[in-house]
């Protein structure tokens, strides 16, 4: 693995209890019943935007089909950072609403804490013509204690200290898909593609951006859980993430909870 953050996740999979590494050309082979989640984590500088560009032959053909297929025998799919661009080729998008905040730079330094926020359209609470959406009670977020380092007014999920941090986010602008007949674009983008959004941004008081997506299965897929956050970052550059603790949580609930 040639990125710092790969490593780092990668060390912390080893370590966990009824886990396994399988090659990109083993996923054709993989029971369900078996292999119930499959993860797959991509996190490079200067990997280029789109997913026919992600590395290690995921976007081959044959890979896409061998996903599709155990997607569809009802295996559960976990995608982080640049892998949230597989949910457009495995359809759990269509090809049209792909992940188009993108960022794959070197990073730089900043003093406040990256943080994600479950309560999506903050603004709307006391009454609009928009929803309020509560999602800080969902399975993934269990044992995390939500904070407010930023003085923000509201409770989040610290992610990332301050320090040397590398902007990667991969993940969606809902404003561009519009609310079509729904009340607003967070409820437009999960009648479109059978999800609920997770998360927003920290900062974010309206519905502009889903950066942590559940979408359930159907008859031609199985579940798949997308995490684009640039403040899920698995290695800080600087140093010690104080909140290395609340990522390392947040994926193991997102892997239980996808069992």
């Amino acid at each position: 693995l040639p990125d710092d953050d790969e490593r780092a996740a990668a060390a912390w999979f080893a370590q966990q209890p009824n886990t396994e590494f399988v090659k990109v050309s083993d996923i054709a082979s993989l029971d369900p019943d078996i292999y119930s989640v499959l993860w797959i984590e991509i996190d490079r500088v200067g990997l280029p935007l789109g997913w026919t560009n992600l590395p290690g032959g995921l976007a081959d053909d044959s890979t896409i089909a061998a996903l599709r297929e155990y997607s569809a025998n009802g295996g559960a799919i976990y995608l982080s950072n640049m892998a949230t661009q597989l949910t457009a080729p495995l359809g759990f998008v269509p090809e049209d609403m792909a992940p188009s905040l993108f960022g794959n730079g070197e990073g730089g330094d900043g003093s406040d804490v990256w943080v994600i926020n479950p309560f999506l359209g903050v603004d709307f609470k006391n009454g609009s013509d928009q929803g309020y959406y509560d999602r800080s009670a969902h399975a993934i977020y269990q044992g995390i204690t939500l904070e407010d380092p930023n003085n923000y007014g509201y409770l989040t999920v610290p992610l990332i200290g301050p320090g040397r941090r590398e902007d990667h986010n991969c993940m969606w602008d809902c404003n561009i898909y519009g609310r079509g007949s729904e009340r607003d674009v967070i409820a437009h983008f999960e009648k479109v593609t059978n999800s609920l959004v997770l998360a927003t941004w920290g900062h974010v008081r309206d519905h502009c951006v889903a950066g942590l997506v559940e979408f359930f299965a159907t008859e031609s897929h199985g579940r798949c859980i997308a995490n684009g956050f640039a403040a899920y970052e698995w290695n800080q550059n600087s140093g010690t993430n104080p909140y290395q603790h609340n990522v390392e949580r947040l994926t193991l609930n997102i892997l239980n909870y996808l069992k």
